[in-house]
């Protein structure tokens, strides 16, 4: 009844704190603009399928009198990779129907900003399906067999209440609109570590450390450089942020024994301090209050902006080159894009005054 209750509170919550995810970022925003064409929801498993019409038949040359009209043809549209696909199994027992159904509601698969940025932008051997199930289990992971990112309702009932929680104050009143963007900004952060992991199983990527570590180090990326334009930095951090409060929720209180430290993940801890130190690192001016409020120990902090730099460096050379040729551009053309991007997310930023 608990969960029932609170995940219903959390619609309207979720309605008013969150906007749909825009494609890919910037530059899908600047396309539909540009375009004039409203934004539709991404594609469902039929659409998918239909996508992968075969080929028509090659047609005959054109005549010398068609020579003026095939110089004025459109050019081809550039190729798109595989697109996901986003699926809501249904639950067997009746507490997770309701998280089922919240889910479904509100699409919540459709509302992950950086998971549905990346819908088509590479060239995977095929679709990856994202998919909400019950699990009989508090988790999120990819299954390399099948291809498929399963995110399970005990998850999402367990950041419901956690986000409620942890945004209650001492009268007891919660900030649902807080709570609600705890619940989105940790399902976006879960869900990009387990499409890291995809991405190094389907494009049987190099990594030359712990995968665990790499893919945190991916979804931190991708979180701070696929810009939003309906986010500001501060909105940036704060996602980020409320991520890594969910490493230091979940530690162990009792201590750390012999199958903490031989385990596949980092220590939450570590993997907060991790994620603080590629924050303030990607902008030491912008995000210095993570160093001042004592998020991140100085000591740390004065070799974040250059493991920063580094490690976003290495994710971007590693991944264009899987790029679809749609979104295929030269460095000088993506360093554009990119400052675009970030100047209107700036602009986003509340001004430090009453207006």
């Amino acid at each position: 009844m608990k969960s029932k209750i609170l995940v219903g509170v959390l619609v309207v919550a979720l309605m008013l704190a969150c906007t749909v995810a825009g494609g890919l970022g910037f530059l899908l925003w600047q396309q539909r603009q540009a375009a004039q064409v409203p934004v539709t929801p991404l594609v469902a498993v039929e659409q998918a399928v239909a996508n992968e019409e075969p080929a028509a038949p090659p047609e005959e040359p054109a005549a010398a009198d068609d020579a003026a009209d095939l110089a004025d043809a459109e050019p081809v549209e550039a190729a798109k990779g595989p697109a996901f696909v986003y699926e809501y199994l249904p639950a067997h027992s009746k507490a997770m129907r309701t998280v089922e159904n919240f889910s479904r509601d509100m699409d919540v698969l459709r509302k992950l900003n950086e998971v549905n940025a990346l819908d088509g932008v590479l060239m995977l051997p095929g679709p990856l399906r994202v998919l909400t199930a019950e699990c009989e289990a508090i988790n999120a992971y990819y299954v390399p067999d099948r291809r498929e990112i399963v995110l399970c309702y005990e998850m999402i009932n367990y950041l419901v209440e956690l986000g409620v929680q942890l945004h209650t104050d001492q009268n007891g009143q919660s900030d649902t609109s807080q709570a609600a963007r705890f619940l989105l900004a940790n399902l976006r952060f879960m869900l990009l570590h387990e499409v890291g992991h995809a991405l190094v199983h389907q494009l049987e990527l190099n990594v030359t450390g712990r995968e665990e570590d790499a893919v945190d180090q991916l979804a931190t990326t991708l979180m701070l450089t696929l810009i939003d334009p309906d986010e500001s930095e501060g909105d940036v951090a704060s996602n980020l942020d409320m991520a890594g409060r969910f490493f230091l929720v979940n530690t162990s209180e009792a201590g750390y024994g012999l199958a903490h430290y031989a385990g596949e993940h980092s220590l939450g801890e570590q993997r907060y301090f991790n994620l603080m130190c590629m924050l303030y690192g990607a902008d030491p001016g912008r995000y210095l209050r993570v160093v001042t409020s004592g998020r991140l120990p100085e000591a740390r902090a004065l070799r974040c902006p250059e493991e920063s730099k580094r490690i976003t460096r290495s994710w971007s050379r590693t991944l264009v080159p899987h790029f679809a040729p749609r979104y295929q551009r030269t460095g000088e053309e993506a360093q554009q894009i990119h400052a675009e991007a970030v100047q209107r997310r700036r602009q986003n930023t509340p001004a430090p005054y009453r207006q």
